[in-house]
């Protein structure tokens, strides 16, 4: 089996070294390293170039123009010829293990089944040093559930390993409009890039969502191995930082593409309504993000969320209760902020 290992890259001279290391560090050597740099402004090239010389093993190309975040991620994997393939952002690193444990899972799944699978990652600062381990249990949304863990896989892999038949999990993450896997740590089967269309679905904020999503619909399984594989840097510009100071407009406007976007078939699988499908938008992306940021004391943001969600579906804004608290809660500012602080 082979993996092509892609790194997206923008502007991360300072970063990049530390991840092509990290994945030259393999204790498994059937990979590549591919690049696709967006029009960076840093030495970025130069930092490619030097290592292109130090290894047969790294290809990359510079796009003719700046495509965005979402773009650049199609930009790479058009370069992709291994069988797998893992999205690897630019400032975040491999463990020296990541690839031994994924081909022991890829040789006791079968390498004719189409393969999903994510892992639990470390989340470090700028300067590398270890903020905290997120696994499975410390998720956002409670996708992985301990019923789901598979003893007959963790017992062969030496680790825990979680399996859920895809379309449970595709369930599972419409009504939370959660996303099961780590944008770094997931490793799927190449052929299955050409199915959903690869990334290019104009996402501003988190391609990686919608794209996952899209990959439930054509595996049969999909897996979680609860060991930091790989090590996640939070920093000042990286996208998850990008996201928080956006207001949040852009986040939830992904969100209600995805709901209008959302096909037949994915539904179907997920055993889905439609109008379910409103409502879980409503309930996950409106008001329980909506009152979360208000929480949090953005009241503006939260302001804007709440307009949003009368522009989108203003008839189950109007039928949900708690749209009457929400709304005089927002409009109180800080004071609502205090009164959310007071309850919880």
């Amino acid at each position: 089996m082979s993996f092509a290992i892609c790194i997206p890259n923008y502007n991360y001279a300072s970063y990049l070294p530390a991840t092509i290391e990290s994945v030259l560090q393999q204790s498994v050597a059937d990979f590549e390293i591919l690049v696709a740099d967006n029009c960076s402004t840093d030495g970025s090239i130069e930092v490619i170039e030097k290592y292109k010389a130090l290894s047969g093993k790294i290809r990359y190309k510079v796009n003719a123009q700046n495509l965005g975040f979402a773009g650049n991620l199609d930009s790479v994997v058009q370069l992709v010829k291994s069988p797998y393939t893992i999205m690897l952002s630019s400032d975040d690193l491999m463990r020296p293990n990541a690839l031994s444990v994924y081909s022991k899972l890829i040789d006791a799944v079968g390498r004719d089944v189409p393969l999903l699978v994510s892992s639990a990652k470390n989340i470090i600062d700028a300067k590398g040093e270890l903020l905290r381990t997120e696994r499975a249990a410390d998720m956002l949304k409670p996708l992985w559930l301990e019923t789901d863990k598979d003893e007959r896989l963790s017992s062969i892999i030496g680790l825990t390993v979680f399996k859920v038949e895809a379309g449970e999990m595709l369930r599972r993450v419409i009504r939370t409009f959660g996303n099961p896997f780590n944008f770094l740590a997931t490793c799927y089967s190449t052929s299955l890039l050409e199915k959903v269309g690869g990334y290019g679905t104009g996402r501003m904020i988190n391609p990686d969502k919608w794209f996952h999503w899209r990959l439930l619909g054509e595996v049969d399984h999909v897996y979680f191995i609860d060991e930091p594989l790989f090590e996640y840097r939070w920093h000042a510009s990286n996208q998850l930082a990008q996201e928080i100071s956006s207001g949040y407009l852009k986040y939830v406007t992904d969100e209600y593409r995805t709901v209008i976007e959302m096909s037949p078939k994915l539904l179907g699988k997920a055993r889905i309504t439609r109008p379910e499908l409103h409502r879980a938008f409503i309930d996950n992306v409106i008001i329980r993000h909506g009152l979360g940021e208000l929480r949090r004391g953005f009241v503006l943001k939260s302001l804007r969320v709440f307009f949003y969600g009368w522009a989108t579906f203003p008839a189950l804004m109007l039928r949900d209760f708690r749209t009457y608290i929400y709304g005089p809660l927002v409009l109180l500012g800080p004071i609502g902020t205090l009164l959310l602080k007071l309850k919880r």
